[in-house]
């Protein structure tokens, strides 16, 4: 499923990174402070509000479609975009190593000057997916000409998802990335291809979860996108004889061959190869949205074909597979118990089949290890659980994720798309203190639900007693941790990594006194926060219901009026917030 997630880091339209585990939590989420140096002095970020927001300076300004950018997008739109890009010799750290060679010889006055010349022949009709061949150095479209669909929710860097959003069909525009200039041209949906299952496209979805495995089959073009990951089949492949091995394959299934049998013939994703269970496919699930639609579409046992830009995918949808014997089974039958954020105790055991990939912190028995011996291991768990022995021995005895068996705070599960769904499967169907297993992608959970911490007497009890002041409002916040808070799988600001409890305590009270006295939010957040995101920018954070913010985070915020000041504990420490707008 991963054929070309790291074929090019640099493939300018997705956002770097995708950690299921560990959902983004707004402003209350440490990362590493280590500082960067800025790429390129000519984009710059606003001091306040979405700090990924780029302002231009005046030069830009005069490429940029600023007339454009400047309009309302419309709610819910879904657009298709080609798009030529031209970067230079100054952005070479952006790109890791992999600047095109015309890029590197080229500097930033002449990028502005080709950008130019291209948005104008653009503009006067010329044929832009000829543009893109002969100048866009995206290689995950120039070679083919490949469109982009784009969402409010799509994973592309923001300028360039703004400008999509607002442009009119037929429009070309220009926008400066942190990848280089954006020649933007939006076209309509490619034609389906006929070779398509588009009859079973038009169905409503039969299902909200499917279970299907796949063949995929690339060509020869597609060699830019799957990078070393692609086949060596495909390099020799065309499209035209891939079209006539999905006909081949469609038909020999028809005649009654097994499909696992096909699969392992000619199928060229080998990480879905060595999966033991079909893929779980959801509306949430993150792949190609093409490939979604189909799987849901199709009936048990019934055989589709779709075309992605990561070649032909015959899908199968299967038969939910059966619980493992290990499964705490009446558990999972339940309603959801908690809220959908709940906080637990996690114990992994995983094996030979299943281990992450790319997993550093997995104990390495885990990558040699049966199935039947990870039978035992959760069987032992349970076991000694069931004597009363304490979760956090047997979790850092027994746990496969060395960060989780040494974590010394619990993990908070939420409906988040980003956290595994096992964790929440169970997690929300567990009554207090309850534990039970679920077997997810990657092996067994133990899972055990934990009751909230109660609130700290330095809590602003009082504001968090009243009702919600607002629907939307905006605040600002000093963040101050201390020492193993930040458990394993993050990271504390190197001010907190001594600190105690106490400390950081007559810290927060001290900043509070300061605030009601009539000192400025933004000089204490510069000297004192320890929120990467916000304490040097002044950032403040737009809050609602829905945003994706730690809970007491938005509890406190929506109850404060306007300049008051409150504080709040999460697993991230103490904030000190104060209400702006």
């Amino acid at each position: 499923m991963r054929l070309a997630r790291r074929a090019l880091l640099v493939v300018l339209l997705f956002a770097l990174g995708c950690n299921e585990q560990t959902p983004p939590t707004g402003p209350t989420k440490p990362q590493n402070t280590v500082k960067k140096k800025p790429i390129d002095p000519g984009l710059r970020t606003i001091k306040t509000g979405d700090p990924r927001k780029p302002s231009y300076r005046s030069d830009d300004k005069k490429i940029v479609s600023m007339d454009i950018l400047a309009r309302t997008p419309v709610k819910g739109l879904t657009v298709h975009v080609r798009h030529v890009l031209i970067a230079w010799r100054d952005l070479a750290r952006m790109y890791r190593g992999r600047l095109p060679l015309a890029a590197k010889k080229r500097t930033k006055e002449q990028a502005d000057q080709l950008v130019k010349e291209i948005a104008e022949r653009a503009k006067k009709g010329e044929d832009f997916v000829a543009l893109m061949k002969k100048y866009s150095e995206d290689p995950g479209s120039a070679s083919i000409g490949r469109s982009y669909e784009v969402t409010a929710m799509s994973r592309l860097v923001p300028p360039f998802k703004r400008l999509s959003l607002r442009m009119k069909m037929g429009e070309v525009g220009v926008v400066r990335t942190r990848f280089g200039w954006h020649v933007v041209k939006r076209v309509a949906p490619d034609p389906p291809d006929p070779l398509q299952s588009n009859e079973i496209l038009k169905r409503k979805p039969e299902t909200d979860k499917a279970y299907v495995r796949h063949i995929h089959l690339a060509w020869d073009d597609l060699r830019p996108m799957l990078g070393r990951y692609m086949d060596p089949r495909a390099m020799k492949r065309t499209k035209e004889a891939t079209d006539k091995l999905v006909k081949e394959i469609s038909e020999k299934l028809k005649k009654g061959e097994k499909f696992l049998d096909l699969m392992k013939k000619h199928s060229e994703d080998k990480r879905s190869l060595s999966r033991e269970e079909p893929l779980t496919i959801s509306k949430t699930t993150r792949w190609l949205p093409v490939y979604k639609d189909l799987a849901l579409r199709l009936k048990e046992n019934e055989v589709g074909q779709v075309k992605t830009w990561r070649g032909w995918f015959v899908i199968k949808r299967f038969p939910p597979p059966p619980p493992d014997p290990l499964e705490s089974s009446e558990i999972l039958k339940r309603k959801p118990a908690g809220d959908g954020d709940v906080l637990v105790d996690i114990i992994f055991v995983s094996w030979d089949k299943k281990v992450p990939r790319f997993a550093p912190r997995i104990r390495k028995e885990a990558k040699t290890r049966k199935k039947e011996e990870a039978d035992a291991i959760v069987k032992k768990a349970l076991a000694r659980l069931k004597k009363g022995e304490d979760f956090a021995k047997v979790r850092k005895e027994l746990s496969d994720d060395l960060r989780m068996a040494n974590a010394t705070q619990p993990t908070r599960v939420n409906n988040s798309p980003f956290q595994l769904p096992a964790y929440r499967t169970l997690g929300t169907r567990l009554k207090v203190g309850e534990y039970g297993v679920i077997k997810g992608r990657f092996g067994f959970y133990l899972i055990k639900r934990v009751p909230p911490p109660p609130p700290d007497p330095l809590e602003s009890k009082e504001i968090l007693d009243r009702k919600q002041t607002a629907e939307k409002v905006k605040v600002k916040h000093i963040l101050v941790a201390w020492k193993g808070l930040g458990g394993p799988m993050r990271r504390l600001d190197k001010r907190a990594k001594d600190r105690t409890k106490a400390e950081a305590d007559k810290m927060v009270q001290d900043l509070m006194a300061k605030l009601k006295k009539g000192a400025k939010i933004d000089a204490l957040m510069k000297e004192y926060s320890e929120d990467p995101g916000s304490a040097k920018s002044g950032r403040a954070y737009d809050v609602t219901p829905k945003a994706r913010l730690v809970p007491p985070f938005k509890k406190l915020s929506l109850r404060l009026k306007k300049n008051e000041v409150g504080l709040v504990k999460t697993q991230f420490g103490w904030h000190v917030i104060q209400r702006i707008e």
